[in-house]
């Protein structure tokens, strides 16, 4: 195990080498959607997910007839029966053991501060908008866990930060996104084609950028900028039926390390690779992720916070005269959480006064929520 550098709070993680798992640097892999259209239409040669997604096709909510469609998984989004699932998602795919099983996996509801793999089993940016946005706002409820993001989709990048949620507004018009510290935004760079996306990549305001070169096929070295990256990854393409493994050449790697280390660019070998090192070169930026959301809120990286759900909120106008208030109630009991000031404009859409990610419990039956009204909303599409 690489040893942690003086001063660098970029981290190897002690505990990394006791991890069982696929994915070595993660530890729960999150399919909230899964699927890919490929690029230009064309999927990657060997890619392990459509093995996979053809593996289990009829089952775990993959389509029969085409199983690496995108799709979403609501059960693996939400977690929780779906009795407050927002009124777009009508294809509600039962899990095997029933509908809706609480999943112990799921972010809201895993107790232990972890990584997670956001969608292992397909392309996050092929996903609606909609779905997202429902991800990213969990992602940002869970300040306690790291999320781990992939996507070869350079040209789609922009949609992360627009589907992040808004932190500050004015009228009908959102004036900032921003997009959750504990998420890391990914790309895949395998050839020498594919490195204009890092350029695509530093233009996401995000905390820390990954560069993913999973497999390395070609030497891309003395093409490759790694200024504003704060993390990469490299390993070797595994065989995949008839596609063979494919094992980049240590000079490529050593090119890449080196670029990395002028840096101080944090990086992983996976061990498919062979042990070329004396020992294995594992580094992760979490600790330096948890020590940046730990500086801005300390409370917020202490374990878990336990707000699983967003009450139910209705626009209260008794006068009629288009000065009311937004009232929350508690989806358990039926008890009025809350009411914050709103007022309907001449337009129809009601403007609430209300922080965003504002935390708070129902008093009679102790129900924990998340008050995130980041979405300005016509007078009849209550919640």
């Amino acid at each position: 195990m690489a040893q942690e550098k003086e001063g660098n709070i970029m981290t190897i993680h002690p505990k990394q080498a006791k991890w069982k798992r696929n994915i070595e640097w993660a530890q729960v892999s999150w399919n909230w959607m899964s699927g890919c259209d490929g690029v230009d239409g064309v999927h990657c040669k060997g890619c392990y997910a459509k093995v996979m997604a053809i593996r289990v096709r009829g089952r775990f909510g993959y389509p029969k007839d085409d199983p690496f469609r995108v799709v979403l998984h609501p059960d693996k989004l939400w977690g929780y029966q779906p009795s407050y699932l927002p009124a777009w998602t009508k294809q509600q795919t039962p899990m095997i053991n029933g509908p809706f099983v609480k999943w112990p996996k799921h972010p809201m509801v895993r107790k232990k501060p972890s990584v997670f793999f956001s969608v292992s089993q397909g392309d996050w940016l092929y996903a609606e908008s909609n779905w997202r946005r429902e991800a990213l706002r969990i992602m940002e409820a869970c300040p306690q866990h790291i999320f781990v993001t992939l996507t070869k989709q350079y040209d789609r990048l922009g949609r992360i930060h627009v589907d992040s949620p808004l932190t500050e507004g004015v009228g009908i018009v959102p004036l900032s996104y921003k997009i959750p510290r504990n998420v890391i935004v990914g790309i895949s760079v395998t050839k020498k084609n594919q490195v204009h996306g890092i350029d695509e990549l530093r233009k996401v305001p995000a905390l820390v950028r990954l560069v993913c070169f999973e497999p390395l096929l070609e030497d891309v070295s003395e093409d490759v900028d790694l200024n504003g990256i704060g993390w990469i990854i490299i390993g070797k393409r595994t065989k995949q039926h008839r596609t063979p493994a494919f094992i980049p050449e240590k000079a490529w790697i050593d090119a890449l390390i080196a670029k990395a280390r002028e840096l101080d660019i944090p990086v992983f070998l996976k061990p498919n690779l062979p042990k070329w090192y004396p020992e294995p070169i594992e580094e992760t930026p979490y600790d330096y992720i948890r020590a940046t959301i730990h500086a801005e809120e300390p409370r917020l990286v202490q374990g878990r916070l336990g707000f699983p759900i967003f009450p139910k909120f209705r626009y209260v106008d008794p006068e009629g005269e288009g000065i009311g208030d937004l009232e929350f109630t508690c989806r358990e009991c039926g008890h009025v959480i809350k009411r914050e000031s709103a007022n309907i404009d001449d337009s129809g859409w009601a403007l609430p006064l209300i922080r965003p990610a504002e935390r708070t419990v129902c008093r009679n039956c102790q129900t924990k929520y998340r008050l995130y009204v980041d979405i300005y909303f016509k007078k009849e599409d209550e919640a």
